[in-house]
């Protein structure tokens, strides 16, 4: 999702680069610890360790760049991608969970559903994926399978209106940056095939710049519900 560290290892350390690193560092930082302070670690575990996984892989691949040659660099880049590909997984089952729970748990339609989602998103990666672009820059599948399944996932939950506040939120926030990310990698790539640097890193930026708006979104909208004051006590659902 966060590809900051693959735009800094073609680039230099400029300005632009250190600010934009430093800026969604923060903003990282401070949903990590969001989750926790609102007590939302345990609601969703997962995307939890998601989160702090890309705050530990952005600071520990932008802190390396300089001292480690390319070669070295990309064979750390390649194995954390693996990792990342893990961390998603993760989330993505997660969110599944909660809407198949959410919505009659494990019953045929929901496990259907769950098929015909991630049938869709195959799909998807292998027509992006099989386009007539051959640059230097390859578009990942797993980041594109990713994408998709997270787009058709927040499809299934709006049709829930009876899914939980939080999970719709996070589910949408991934929805957006996967839109975004589809249509930015494809435009990369084609950046790479017709030689316009410009038009790589403006791709780029707006990648970072979606990621950005999408975290102060998390920030903004993942809280736990206010308890309802009632003369029969009973639990806030979330």
């Amino acid at each position: 999702m966060h590809q900051l560290p693959e735009l800094t290892a073609q680039a230099t350390h400029t300005t632009l680069s250190v600010l934009v690193w430093a800026i969604s560092l923060l903003l990282e930082f401070t949903l990590f610890a969001a989750l926790f302070s609102r007590r939302l670690a345990q609601v969703v575990p997962f995307f939890t360790n998601f989160v702090g996984f890309y705050l530990m892989r952005s600071a520990f691949l932008f802190l390396v760049l300089n001292p480690v040659n390319l070669a070295s660099y990309s064979w750390l880049y390649r194995l954390l991608l693996v990792l990342d590909a893990v961390v998603q997984f993760g989330v993505a089952a997660e969110i599944t969970r909660h809407l198949a729970l959410n919505h009659g748990a494990w019953t045929r339609r929901n496990i259907t559903i769950c098929i015909v989602l991630l049938c869709a998103a195959v799909l998807g990666t292998y027509l992006t994926t099989a386009l007539p672009l051959h640059g230097d820059v390859q578009i990942e599948r797993s980041v594109m399978l990713f994408s998709f399944y997270m787009i058709f996932l927040y499809g299934w939950c709006i049709g829930l209106h009876e899914s939980s506040t939080i999970i719709r939120n996070v589910s949408q926030g991934f929805a957006i940056y996967g839109l975004i990310n589809i249509v930015a990698n494809v435009g990369r790539t084609a950046a790479t095939i017709h030689d316009h640097p410009r038009r790589y890193f403006a791709w780029s930026y707006m990648l970072l710049g979606a990621y950005v708006v999408v975290v102060i979104y998390w920030l903004s909208t993942l809280k736990l519900p206010r308890r309802k004051t009632a003369l029969t006590p009973r639990r806030a659902t979330i």
